[in-house]
């Protein structure tokens, strides 16, 4: 069964709503949050609470290059440097949150979004 969130999102990403919105409103920030990342097996099954599960690897990696071709992708450093300045991006922008740091975020998402060059934050680099 299909969640509201997921419904709401493949629906606007079929709509193409973020080319429009970039066409109507340029200094915009969108921020996409993850908590777990479904692996691509199929028939893949999980004992934990199902709704906590995002895309598949496959789905992500998919997000990210549309997200890539048709958005700025920023990073946690940028974003601060925009507050700080007190200034929004100048064009239509992402950015892009793992929460709670489950083991799939490290084993399926970050290869998917080192190969396709994805800003980070340069602390995350530290840790």
């Amino acid at each position: 069964m299909q969640g509201k969130k997921e419904l709401l999102s493949k629906i606007m990403l079929r709509a193409k709503l973020l080319s429009l919105i970039r066409e109507v409103r340029r200094d915009v920030l969108v921020v996409f949050g993850w908590h777990r990342i479904r692996p691509s097996t199929p028939g893949y099954e999980t004992p934990y609470a199902d709704d906590v599960y995002g895309p598949t690897s496959t789905e992500l990696e998919e997000a990210i290059v549309w997200l890539k071709d048709n958005v700025r992708i920023i990073s946690e450093d940028e974003l601060l440097d925009f507050n700080a300045r007190g200034k929004g991006p100048g064009t239509l922008s992402v950015l892009l949150t793992f929460d709670d740091g489950y083991r799939d975020n490290y084993t399926l998402a970050y290869p998917i979004l080192k190969k396709h060059q994805v800003p980070r934050s340069s602390s995350s680099l530290r840790r």
